[in-house]
This record gives structure tokens, C-alpha cells and sequence, in this order.
């Protein structure tokens, strides 16, 4: 009997170091995917040893001394950005390298790393009788995200529409309420 099977995937997240030259990978466990897969110290190991290998990657004091150097002197951006490519190049060759290794001893957890966007992520296979389960947890969570993400870009544009709005009012001199606008475009004449 075959199994279907579904693919969940998440994105490890990441953030800025050197002064956004560089990034690290959070080692923050997600556990609403991967539990009963991989155990948490085993994954936050990963992520801690993939962080410590790519610090021979990042940009060093040299890099930024050229930098520095081609605000006075335009052809110090050649060193700097030479260095750069070289550090981007062996950076994406250590992750690929850490992600097959990690690959081969978990068959059904795999990692997969993006080269256009620079993201790691974690991909796992689950059964589609156990998708409902895990579907229902992740989906609270966006679900959570979203309506915070609509609240914040409905209040920027209350503000942004009682700004208007407000300067608009005082010019005219005018202070009709929006039912009361309504009303007369409707040909009726407000009370």
C-alpha cells in the first residue's frame, strides 16, 4: 500500500551581522514542524556548527579597510568587491556542502539552499494523514501573522487618512461627516 505524501517546508530564519554584509542563521528550533522528526539539540547543533564554519566567510577588517579607502580612492572598490564575490562563492559552497551532509543522515528532514534568494530551508515529508495535524498549528500561527500584518497597514492608512483628511477639512472650512456626504451625493439633502 502506498502513502501519499506531502512536503512541509519552512524557511530558517536569519539576521544581519558586520553591518549587513554577512548573515546568521537563527538556531531557533521550529518545533510545530519538526518535532518527533529531529530532536531540537540535534537541529540547533547544526545551525550553531553552519554559523561557526561560515564565520571564515564573512567580511573581515581588510575588506572593510578597502571600503573605506575607495571613498577617497575609487579603485579600492576593486580589492573590496573581488574579496566579496570570493567570500559569496565559498560561502554558497559550505552551505551546500553542510546541507548534503546533513541530507544524507536525514532522509526525511532535508535541507535546501535557495542561491537566488540566500534562504535555507527546511523541508520535510509527512504523511498526508498526519498533515491535518501539523497543517492546523502552522496555520494559527500565519493565520496570527496575517491579521497582525493587516491590523498594522490598516492603522498606517487610518493615520495617513485622518492626516489628509483633517488638513483637507480645516482649508475648506467645511466639517460635513461622512453619512452626510454620502447623503447629498445620493441627491438627498442631509437633516
Amino acid at each position: 500500500v502506498a502513502c501519499m505524501m506531502d512536503k512541509v517546508e519552512y524557511v530558517l530564519q536569519e539576521r544581519s551581522v558586520n553591518g549587513g554584509f554577512d548573515q546568521k542563521y537563527n538556531p531557533e528550533y521550529p518545533e510545530h514542524l519538526l518535532k518527533g522528526v529531529v530532536g531540537q539539540q540535534e537541529f540547533t547543533d547544526m545551525v550553531t556548527s553552519l554559523n561557526e564554519s561560515l564565520k571564515k566567510h564573512r567580511c573581515k577588517k581588510k575588506d572593510f579597510a578597502f571600503l573605506g579607502a575607495s571613498v577617497l580612492f575609487l579603485p579600492a572598490m576593486i580589492p573590496f568587491v573581488k574579496r566579496l564575490s570570493k567570500h559569496k562563492k565559498r560561502r554558497k559552497d559550505r552551505i551546500q556542502e553542510q546541507c548534503a551532509d546533513w541530507n544524507m543522515a536525514h532522509p526525511t528532514c532535508r535541507l535546501k539552499y535557495d542561491t537566488n534568494t540566500g534562504d535555507i530551508i527546511v523541508s520535510i515529508s509527512v504523511a498526508r494523514s498526519a498533515m491535518p495535524q501539523i497543517d492546523k498549528k502552522h496555520k494559527k500561527t500565519r493565520k496570527k501573522e496575517r491579521a497582525e500584518r493587516r491590523k498594522r497597514k490598516d492603522n498606517k492608512k487610518h493615520q495617513k487618512n485622518s492626516s489628509s483628511s483633517g488638513s483637507s477639512d480645516s482649508d475648506s472650512g467645511s466639517s460635513v461627516s461622512d453619512s452626510d456626504s454620502e447623503a447629498t451625493t445620493a441627491g438627498q439633502t442631509a437633516p
